[in-house]
């Protein structure tokens, strides 16, 4: 059963001439209508939108098979695979369709839509059903299965906004770099962003230990800011480096300017717990704030008031926003 509007219901069965039917419910109930097709599985179906339907069901070669409804229906499309159960589909976005079955080898096996079909992946387990999937709102699925032991199990996925930093140390810092982490995730995780720390390495490069970082504006940066920013080794593209330096000129206790294509920042050796995030926080696209409960005060992280500081919900929709902010 699937529903794309309000007051709307469509039903979908396996007949007895193992074709798939179609009942709908709108000011009262159609009679039934033959979608064709030979099931040797119930039928699962599921809306992404207004006036869009996708149906999946095994066929008689065991793959899996796909019709969908959008201005008209479609005609059926074979999606491989083999199954040993019916699928079962979820969507937790427009345009995106997940899709889960049990294997041949009794693992669960997922599918999924997003501009394209992917291909099969496993999942593992072992099921002694077919699995069921739904989603509670945006970038959720729950699945559930029967075990070998005849228990109920559960997998879930969740879209994790993650921001992966690399750190390079010229002079060490007076708060060590894991505290500094630390604190960055305690605040961060208050919005639901996750830290992850991918790498750290030590720089011997004294003629950049007191960096010149001009007016430290975005997109304007120094000679030397560029040399530095240089030194990327492990970092993706998307990723955030931060270089621990010993001052700054003009004395800062860090800044985030940095060249086009090397998102980072810079932190000094005498800068505060909270420092690195904030200026993080400036590299995923934050301004400072008049306030010293938040984590952006523009009146020093010395200062914050309330331990941990705060990010708001405009705060993270700006951060998830950021390309340096990574689904992971």
């Amino acid at each position: 059963m699937a529903a794309w509007s309000a007051g709307r219901l469509d039903v979908f069965v396996r007949g007895t001439d193992n074709a798939l039917w179609h009942k709908w419910y709108q000011n009262g109930w159609s009679g039934w209508e033959s979608l064709g097709g030979v099931l040797t599985s119930d039928p699962a179906a599921v809306s992404w939108s207004s006036g869009r339907l996708d149906v999946f069901a095994r066929g008689t070669d065991n793959a899996l098979w796909h019709k969908w409804y959008q201005n008209g229906w479609s005609g059926w499309e074979s999606l491989g695979g083999v199954l040993t159960s019916s699928p079962d589909v979820s969507s937790w976005a427009s345009g995106r369709l997940d899709v889960f079955v049990r294997g041949n080898d009794n693992a669960m096996w997922h599918k999924w839509y997003q501009n394209g079909w992917s291909g099969w992946e496993s999942l593992g387990g072992v099921l002694t059903s077919g699995p069921a999937a739904t989603s509670w709102g945006p970038d959720r699925i729950d699945t559930f299965v029967c075990g070998t032991d005849n228990a109920l199990w559960h997998k879930w996925w969740a879209r994790v906004p993650t921001v992966r930093v690399h750190t390079k140390v010229l002079t060490t810092p007076n708060v060590a770099v894991g505290t500094v982490l630390q604190r960055m995730r305690e605040v961060y995780g208050t919005v639901g962003v996750h830290v992850q720390h991918a790498s750290t390495e030590n720089l011997n490069l004294p003629a950049l230990n007191d960096l010149d970082v001009g007016e430290c504006v975005r997109g304007r940066t120094t000679a030397e800011q560029n040399q530095l920013y240089a030194n990327r080794n492990n970092a993706g593209p998307n990723d955030v480096v931060v270089y621990f330096v010993r001052t700054t000129d003009p004395p800062f206790n860090g800044c985030a300017a940095h060249p086009d294509g090397r998102p980072g920042a810079v932190v000094a050796q005498g800068a505060t717990q909270w420092t690195f995030g904030h200026e993080v926080g400036h590299v995923l696209g934050l301004n400072h704030v008049n306030d010293n409960n938040r984590l952006m005060t523009g009146n020093g992280t010395a200062n914050i008031t309330n331990p941990p500081p705060d990010l708001i919900a405009a705060e993270r929709d700006t951060m998830v926003a950021s390309p340096f902010t990574q689904d992971l």
